[in-house]
């Protein structure tokens, strides 16, 4: 008999699952779909192109009802699932359905997130998410003539450039000095608007709404500034969250979305999730590519068939506006990233920046031509070496050439062209010879490359030129530059886990002893040694109190808080011209067995300059209170911690682990100094108002270097290995998470990121 396979979840994560399932071992299982929408799985991703006009919701659609026939998929469509009972393998609906499944798969996906402004819950405040919501769209279009859209990254535009299609006046609003902050630049992004200005939009930077005005229904905007703008329907475009409510009341372990392994298994055996509602890594992914790669994974392991599991992706963005070609990859910003190519041409309309950091391709923008953007796109996953891409790019051969047919030579034969759907260049060559193919769209329909997202449209029509014309053969690569896959080593001879893969499975697992442990994961030696030990006991450890309510950010109403002051020896001295107030706690890790407790020590030192202490009367009793808080963590290593009015105190706070100053614009807080075997610098994690908030986000800082730093690995380290960007963006996302779960006031700005979750920061 069928093994029953239950999904939660219609969308394109869990549906391509499906689909990978039923063509990979037929009848193997039973299954059966839950999906909240009363419509069939439908291409989230070119709602933008129903909204603009270019296609309707029959050309969308992915997977006919027909289709769910066809492959005796029982598809229960508008049925809400409210509950999982892991132990009764069993999902119950809002209707009262209860289904038994042998295998689960979470694919909720997320749900749009809506900051807190006053007046968002008014009618006519709606996200762009849904066929509902571009439904809605269309009739306020028919009533009203203004719309606001909150937020100026992809989703934002896109939103805007469907009302302009609609036929209402589109005003986007943006909280930062130029649209698409994230994935543009200055330069491209002023192209960019003036495009878009000369179709319609209007735009109003640098803008941070405080209020959405109305009495029955939204009226217009308040800003910050003092000016408003009257709209009748405001779109909030503004990113997303991942839908977890379901794991979380199941008792799945979670951080931000729903924490898996490389074959996406949860912390409860049997479930599995995929999609934006996972997280793998630390990261969740909202783009199509990756989800479409963990269907793969999870299919294949569900089958019984070989795979690597996931390895995480490259995400990447396009801007899906007719006429409008817009490519970005990497992180744009960072500091230690070179520009390698940087190409501007007013009378085109083009624009073109590479960089490479270290030495590798890690970034680029290309605005006007984007085919080059599947070349960049695998030229940033394998880390293609910049002197190597040079090269290739300045073939004598390609300079007279069309660059987006050159790109597409370029491409070796096995290069995913469609991310989405897995389709290499061979694939579509071979095809196109096969069945005596000429265009594009018939390359669409034999292979669906281009169908999902449309991103590599450009690409797929430069290589049918390409073949017409009898080019194909691909540029060769350079063997000896291809980067060997990089060995991570075990923690010791015991095992051959590493430090992350021992950290993933006792996180995930269920196992309270390190006897257990060992005897779970087979270890090559039975009591274990002096470097695998303590790994255990501190990965045990961090696994408790992450689950803990003792592992407590930071207090809602510090004035509760009560103090050990046993815990803290409070003691006064001078180093060189320097007073500092230092607390200091030292505690042997608990957990660790009698004859390791004199081994195995850590210790937070918490140094306080005393011009703060004078400057802010009561920031002295707020560190003491936070550091009674802090004192139950047993870091990866000893940390030191400093709070200082400037970054020349105490002793230079950018040589610690982690540390507060003031600046001329607010607080900023630091991270991943050190003074040992070398001079670091620590990095700028973020800037905020004030000193409290300043506290709050080191506190948090604190706690994710906890979760998720290796046993022995310094600041400097983690933040190297997980990378700055990405800590930012999680400590960020969580500082909002307790921000609007307290009710704090402020003036917050938010900046949309499609690529993976909202991301906060202060105004300044």
């Amino acid at each position: 008999m069928p093994s029953k396979l239950v999904v939660i979840g219609n969308g394109m994560a869990g549906m391509r699952c499906v689909e990978e399932i039923v063509k990979r071992r037929p009848g193997h299982f039973k299954i059966t779909v839950f999906g909240a929408e009363s419509r069939p799985n439908y291409n989230r991703i070119l709602l933008s192109k129903v909204l603009q006009g270019e296609s309707r919701f029959e050309d969308i659609i992915l997977h006919s009802l027909d289709w769910y026939q066809e492959h005796e998929v029982q598809l229960h469509s508008g049925e809400q699932v409210v509950r999982i009972d892991p132990e009764q393998r069993m999902i119950h609906t809002a209707s009262g359905m209860q289904t038994e499944y042998d295998v689960l798969i979470i694919a909720t996906g997320s749900v749009p997130f809506i900051p807190p402004i006053p007046g968002s819950d008014k009618k006519g405040v709606i996200s762009f998410r849904s066929m509902e919501d571009c439904q809605i769209m269309t009739e306020y279009a028919s009533q009203y003539r203004r719309a606001a859209v909150i937020g100026g990254g992809l989703l934002g535009l896109e939103a805007a450039r469907g009302l302009l299609h609609l036929g209402m006046e589109a005003h986007v609003v943006h909280n930062a000095s130029y649209l698409m902050n994230r994935q543009l630049d200055a330069l491209s992004a002023g192209m960019l608007q003036q495009e878009l200005e000369q179709q319609g939009m209007i735009f109003h930077l640098n803008r941070n709404t405080l209020k959405i005005t109305g009495t029955t229904r939204a009226q217009g905007l308040r800003f910050d500034q003092g000016d408003r703008l009257a709209a009748d329907l405001v779109v909030m475009a503004v990113g997303i969250r991942p839908h977890i409510r379901l794991a979380e009341q199941a008792g799945i372990q979670t951080g931000r979305a729903i924490l898996v392994d490389d074959l996406m298994q949860t912390s409860e055996p049997g479930i599995y999730a995929i999609g934006e509602c996972a997280e793998h890594r630390g990261i969740s992914y909202g783009l199509v590519a990756p989800l479409y790669e963990q269907a793969q994974v999870l299919a294949a392991h569900l089958c019984e068939q070989p795979t690597a599991g996931y390895q995480g992706s490259i995400p990447y963005s396009q801007l899906k506006i007719s006429g409008v070609h817009v490519f970005s990859i990497g992180d744009i910003q960072a500091p230690e990233a070179e520009d390698i190519v940087q190409q501007y041409d007013g009378v085109r309309r083009t624009y073109r920046r590479v960089l490479a950091t270290r030495g590798s391709i890690s970034g680029a923008i290309l605005y006007g031509e984007t085919a080059e953007g599947t070349a960049l796109v695998e030229a940033v996953r394998r880390g293609q070496s910049a002197e190597e891409w040079l090269a290739l790019n300045s073939t004598d051969a390609h300079v007279s050439m069309n660059p987006a047919d050159a790109a597409a030579i370029a491409l070796s034969p096995h290069s995913v062209v469609c991310a989405c759907n897995a389709v290499t260049k061979c694939m579509i060559l071979d095809t196109m010879t096969n069945f005596q193919l000429e265009t594009a769209d018939e390359v669409r329909e034999h292979t669906r490359a281009s169908g999902s997202c449309g991103g590599c449209r450009p690409t797929v029509e430069a290589l049918v030129r390409c073949h017409a014309a009898g080019i194909t053969e691909s540029a060769p690569v350079a063997a000896e530059h291809a980067p060997a896959a990089e060995e991570i080593p075990a923690i010791c001879s015991c095992t051959s886990l590493s430090h992350e893969g021992l950290r993933l499975q006792i996180h995930q697992q269920g196992w309270q002893t390190p006897a257990e442990v060992r005897q779970q994961l087979n270890w090559k030696t039975a009591d274990g040694c002096l470097q695998c030990l303590p790994a255990i006991h501190y990965y045990l450890n961090t696994r408790r109190l992450i689950q803990s309510a003792n592992l407590e950010y930071f207090p809602t109403d510090i004035a509760e808080m009560e103090i050990d002051h046993r815990l803290l020896e409070n003691r006064h001295h001078v180093s060189g011209n320097l007073a500092q107030h230092t607390w200091t706690n030292t505690m042997p890790a608990a957990a660790v067995s009698s004859f390791m407790s004199t081994s195995l020590s850590a210790s937070l030192l918490l140094h306080a300059d005393p011009a703060l202490l004078q400057q802010l009367p009561d920031s002295g009793d707020l560190l003491q209170q936070l550091y009674s808080r802090w004192q139950i963590i047993v870091p990866a290593v000893p940390l030191q911690l400093a709070a200082a009015v400037h970054s020349d105190g105490p002793a230079g706070v950018l040589l610690y682990d982690l540390a507060v100053c003031s600046s001329p614009a607010g607080w900023e807080i630091y991270a991943g100094g050190s003074s040992i075997g070398s001079f670091r610098r620590a990095e700028l994690i973020a800037q905020m108002d004030s000193f409290y908030e300043a506290i709050r986000l080191l506190s948090l800082c604190i706690h994710y270097y906890y979760e998720q730093s290796d046993y022995g690995e310094p600041v400097w380290q983690w933040l190297e290995r997980t990378s700055l960007p990405n800590v930012r963006e999680q400590i960020l996302n969580r500082y909002y998470e307790q921000h609007s779960e307290s009710g704090m006031e402020g003036a917050i700005s938010y900046e949309h990121d499609e690529n993976a979750v909202p991301f906060l920061q202060r105004t300044m």
